[in-house]
């Protein structure tokens, strides 16, 4: 079995991860389902077909709704990649914020994640979009 990342344990409850979430295109409920999908894909632990009802983060829910939310939750990551690489594409990103972002994304393994929401702070405040 495996756990958690050390440097990501605990992300989930801080309080700088959740002011990420409310700046995202993910709902708690996604985010909750997309880690609890990871940990048990890692931990050899898959949703059973036999069962109805999933644990997800504090909640059970049913087969289908876990299924729905993680489908809507990665649509929503692969959205916003790719709305990230049209923008550097057709040049509305400023060049200095892509490499700020590209910065942060190589520190992640192993900030804190009050640091990372420092970096993601100053980050917004950038003009994005040039």
């Amino acid at each position: 079995m495996t756990t958690e990342h050390p440097s990501r344990a605990g992300y989930t409850t801080s309080n700088a991860v959740q002011k990420l979430v409310q700046r995202s295109h993910l709902t708690q409920i996604q985010v909750d389902t997309v880690l609890t999908w990871k940990q048990r894909r890692e931990n050899g632990q898959p949703i059973k077909k036999s069962s109805n009802l999933v644990e997800s983060g504090s909640r059970t829910v049913t087969r289908g709704s876990f299924y729905r939310t993680l489908s809507q939750a990665k649509r929503n990551i692969a959205k916003s990649v790719n709305t990230l690489i049209l923008a550097a594409i057709l040049g509305l990103v400023d060049e200095d914020a892509l490499s700020s972002l590209s910065r942060l994304l190589a520190m992640i393994p192993a900030s804190e994640p009050e640091q990372i929401a420092r970096i993601t702070s100053e980050i917004a405040r950038t003009e994005l979009i040039s």
